[in-house]
């Protein structure tokens, strides 16, 4: 994905949301280390692209949880990680996109206000022809679900709310 992005042939606006998806894989940092290193790269390239896809990219992190780990209790923005003395702590999976922006304020103050509008309303995803519903047996959802996007039914968006709200408490 890295040569396809230097070279052109891959969509960043397309690719963003898709890597910050995988930072959502908190059982395998080496994949959110090699995906953060790509979306910083896009970030500093353009990062009004950044700013306009993080909503996207953590309903689509939330997503990835939710079926990569459908046995887990809760779908959580932490991350078990190792300091210096090799103590386990948790952080945030976004953290470190969010750390690197600190750059420009501006920048910064841009990605805080766009997680900030996953509270106001619009939770919809944009499917691609490969992606799954959040619920694969619920009628309603396929109902819902359009070539547009997933709108998230009231009751799926207290989760990810819960999981929108654990980023901005981290960060």
């Amino acid at each position: 994905l890295e040569h396809l992005l230097r070279q052109g042939l891959v969509n960043p606006m397309e690719a963003v949301p898709h890597l910050l998806a995988v930072q959502g894989d908190i059982n395998n940092p080496d994949l959110r280390l090699l995906a953060l290193k790509l979306v910083t790269r896009e970030g500093e390239k353009r990062p009004d692209m950044l700013r306009q896809r993080i909503c996207e990219g953590i309903k689509r992190a939330y997503l990835f949880q939710k079926s990569v780990y459908p046995d887990i209790n809760r779908i959580t923005a932490l991350a078990p990680s190792h300091n210096n003395e090799d103590h386990v702590q948790e952080e945030c999976i976004f953290g470190p996109i969010f750390k690197e922006s600190k750059q420009s304020r501006l920048q910064r103050n841009g990605l805080f206000r766009s997680l900030l509008n996953l509270f106001t309303g619009n939770n919809t995803v944009t499917l691609d022809d490969h992606d799954e519903f959040p619920s694969q047996t619920d009628r309603v959802t396929r109902k819902r679900a359009t070539k547009k996007g997933y709108t998230f039914s009231y009751t799926e968006q207290l989760p990810l709310l819960s999981f929108a709200s654990e980023i901005l408490a981290f960060l």
